[in-house]
């Protein structure tokens, strides 16, 4: 609903053709501590955004684990991930911009002791906070490449952060 409030909101206070919408894909390399233990898999991740000339726009995402990690006898992957957010992005230089992103993600991630199916399936949901950096490829005024930290969740237990690198194309 808020996602849907934003992009009307995007669409009313300015001239659709200000709009610029794009997608994107990308290999996050993520780190869940749990307690004192580290678990690192590897994720890919498509999104779909949309952006006002100001900067303010609005991202949905969704993940799935391609690596799984093993820690003390623990196999754990990132079943499925799905988030919105809300972006601001300003430009540093002609072809390179910086944005931060605020929103809410799910993570579900499906653990397995030694082949034993427990725990099984937990899911985490909570606030993201995102910076990123783009670079406009130079053969090509539509693509880009990115980088960007990510830091999804965190409590007394649990940490769940990544960092990732991706290509997008805009419309």
């Amino acid at each position: 609903m808020k996602l849907k409030l934003l992009l009307a909101c995007l669409i009313i206070s300015g001239n659709v053709s200000a709009l610029e919408f794009s997608v994107a894909s990308e290999l996050a390399y993520d780190r869940i501590k749990v307690n004192s233990t580290a678990i690192t898999p590897i994720v890919f991740e498509l999104s779909s955004a949309v952006r006002h000339s100001s900067g303010m726009g609005a991202e949905l995402r969704l993940g799935k684990g391609i690596k799984d990690n093993t820690r003390n006898s623990v196999t754990t992957e990132v079943a499925s991930r799905a988030a919105a957010l809300v972006t601001f992005t300003t430009d540093l230089l002609s072809t390179t911009r910086v944005t931060l992103g605020l929103g809410y993600v799910s993570t579900e991630l499906d653990s397995n002791l030694n082949n034993t199916g427990f725990p099984g399936k937990q899911s985490y949901d909570g606030g993201v906070v995102e910076l990123s950096v783009e670079d406009r490829l130079s053969y090509s005024s539509s693509f880009y490449w990115y980088g960007g930290y990510r830091s999804y969740y965190r409590d007394d237990d649990v940490k769940i952060s990544s960092i990732g690198l991706g290509a997008r194309y805009e419309f």
